[in-house]
């Protein structure tokens, strides 16, 4: 979880250019984003292998090897 200074949340380093907001924490609580369906999501994706269905992920220079 990566918290920018405008307020937007977004769930990488790589995403400098806020693609993948996840959330506001001026707006809203931690808990709420982490427990958001979005971000519950990219959790679930990345547990199954399958986090390259994701725009964001399948851009990463920075791949996790399933082997």
């Amino acid at each position: 979880m990566f918290l920018k200074y405008n307020g937007n949340v977004t769930v990488c380093c790589v995403d400098d250019q806020d693609e993948y907001i996840v959330g506001n924490w001026h707006q809203q609580d931690l808990k709420e984003i982490w427990t958001s369906p979005k971000y519950t999501n990219i959790r679930q994706k990345h547990m199954s292998g399958d986090y390259m269905d994701i725009d964001m992920c399948s851009k990463c220079y920075l791949p996790h090897d399933k082997n």
